[in-house]
């Protein structure tokens, strides 16, 4: 596996965004000869917009219709080969990091993904900073920026399109750790994230996103999922500060969740719920008030 991996990219809204992300992925040495897959969301109904990108993409999927992260999985079924980085159109990796992940993924046939540590642009600070700094092989999260096992992948039914936007990547990673396959968090393996909601998110996050951490709850936490739902309810509030808009819509979010069944997980594939405790684990740690001795 040590050629330039294909590279599967959903794009939304703004041309100059998927623009840019192109034209760092083709001055890389690593993914320079990459062939480029960009499915964009809508992109039918505005195509003229979104014409200069086929300069840089090898296939250009406008699509008909808001289809959220299905834009992923309809780029994904253009391409072949062992492995696949997927990105955010915002999202690129830092120079060398893909050959290591490249190099991971050849040495390990239990490798099913190796999800890039997201670090958001020009702040410098990582979207994992509550994550240890060692190697871990069993990561249930994946971000913006994955590379990832075509037969993995595939045998766990890529993206789940029902939750349309958001928590989308932690069911995958979840998906492949129960179906017996390892997420490789490399600290040295990094992405840089262009984007200005990693840490202050959209209104629409909080109806999305909260509906969609309940229903992992549902999928994958077995008789744990209340309080895990809850958890993911109070940690939207606490995001959402003084904004009432974003209080009302965790709320609505919350109550979907918990009101409307989960998507059912691809045959054969288990909860994966020792891993969703332990995510909620490290994210309840982070936000624990630190201790120490007055002074």
């Amino acid at each position: 596996m040590t050629k330039a991996p294909p590279i599967a990219i959903a794009a939304h809204r703004d041309p100059a965004v998927a623009i840019q992300t192109l034209r760092l992925l083709r001055h890389d040495p690593a993914t320079s000869e990459s062939r480029i897959v960009v499915a964009v969301d809508q992109g039918a109904a505005d195509s003229a917009r979104w014409e200069p990108l086929r300069e840089l993409a090898d296939d250009l999927l406008l699509l008909n219709g808001h289809r959220g992260i299905d834009a992923f999985n309809q780029a994904m079924d253009r391409i072949d080969g062992d492995a696949a980085l997927v990105l955010d159109d915002d999202a690129s990796p830092r120079p060398g990091t893909v050959d290591r992940a490249m190099a991971a993924m050849t040495d390990d046939p239990r490798l099913g993904a190796v999800a890039f540590v997201p670090r958001v642009v020009p702040l410098g600070r990582s979207e994992w900073h509550w994550a240890d700094t060692r190697i871990d092989r069993r990561w249930p999260l994946m971000g913006c920026a994955s590379l990832v096992r075509l037969a993995a992948w595939r045998r766990v039914g890529g993206f789940e399109t029902k939750y349309f936007l958001y928590a989308n990547d932690t069911d995958l990673a979840l998906r492949l750790l129960a179906a017996d396959w390892d997420v490789l968090m490399d600290p040295a393996i990094e992405a840089d994230h262009r984007t200005t909601t990693a840490f202050r998110r959209p209104d629409r996050w909080f109806g999305l996103a909260t509906r969609n951490r309940v229903w992992n709850a549902k999928r994958h936490g077995g008789p744990h999922w209340p309080w895990i739902a809850c958890l993911a309810w109070i940690e939207a509030h606490a995001r959402a500060g003084v904004r009432l808009r974003a209080h009302a819509r965790a709320i609505a979010g919350f109550t979907r969740g918990c009101f409307t069944s989960a998507p059912p997980l691809p045959p054969g594939v288990a909860p994966a719920r020792s891993h969703l405790l332990r995510l909620v684990r490290m994210r309840m740690r982070a936000r624990a008030p630190r201790r120490g001795r007055s002074s």
